[in-house]
């Protein structure tokens, strides 16, 4: 049985009648319908770049083997090439936003491009309020500072320590007005711990100095009680002397130490 029947006048291609075919045996594999052109997205969305930096662009047309446009506004910083590659200028003073656009078959698509002005070069300065060694159970206290290239402390953003090779500890702070944050901990076991801290400034890692911490456990309990002392006078020609056990001083002084 054979059912639409077409005859040619001309000599038809193996690959044409295996179309006509396909058409008609199995349409869903045979084509593809594809969503209209209002649904164009530009890929990322959004994207923040420092001066020089580049970023590539995608559309996502809707349409089979579209045709994609991109353009800048009139004066926008930066270059924007045919293929949707862009680059930020060398030099950016001041955070703005520029507008990517791509055009296909009269749809539109947006990308907001945000442009940083480059960090001013913050350096991290990690010290200790008092030089080790250190007495385990008693704890002691790292400052660190964060400052720009101009020496003007930087205030805000968070700044984490962290202990290494025998204790790990990581406790993150806030930088006060004159770009401090302070970190105190207590020893527990006698060795020595490296501290040094981190932060991020406008998406920069900056990491600071290293500081020891030697860490000592006492043969004997250390005293804080008062102590009396007794002081024998030098002799008048500061020459060395030497006092024997029994002799009582010739000056008696006391003193709380």
């Amino acid at each position: 049985m054979m059912d639409e029947v077409r005859i040619s006048s001309v000599a038809r291609s193996a690959d044409w009648i295996t179309t006509e075919y396909n058409n008609e045996s199995s349409p869903s594999t045979f084509y593809v319908i594809y969503p209209g052109n209002e649904g164009m997205v530009v890929a990322p969305t959004s994207v923040n770049l420092y001066a020089g930096q580049s970023q590539q662009f995608g559309a996502a047309t809707g349409t089979c083997s579209a045709a994609v446009t991109w353009s800048l506004p009139p004066d926008a910083p930066g270059i924007l090439t045919a293929s949707g590659f862009y680059t930020a200028p060398a030099v950016v003073v001041a955070q703005q936003n520029v507008m990517v656009s791509a055009t296909s078959q009269g749809s539109v698509g947006t990308s907001v491009v945000t442009l940083l002005p480059s960090p001013l070069d913050p350096t991290l300065t990690l010290a200790a309020a008092v030089q080790p060694p250190y007495v385990t159970g008693i704890p002691e206290t790292f400052v660190v500072t964060l400052k720009n290239q101009s020496g003007t402390p930087m205030p805000g953003a968070a700044v984490t320590f962290a202990s290494l090779a025998r204790t790990v500890i990581r406790v993150a702070e806030r930088r006060d007005a004159n770009g401090m944050a302070s970190y105190t901990y207590t020893g527990t076991n006698s060795g020595n711990d490296t501290i040094h801290a981190t932060a991020n400034v406008s998406g920069e890692q900056v990491t600071s100095n290293t500081v020891s911490a030697t860490w000592l456990v006492p043969v004997q309990g250390i005293s804080t009680t008062t102590a009396t002392g007794y002081f024998f006078p030098t002799p008048d020609n500061g020459c060395a002397f030497e006092i024997s056990p029994r002799q009582r001083p010739h000056l008696c002084k006391h003193s709380q130490l």
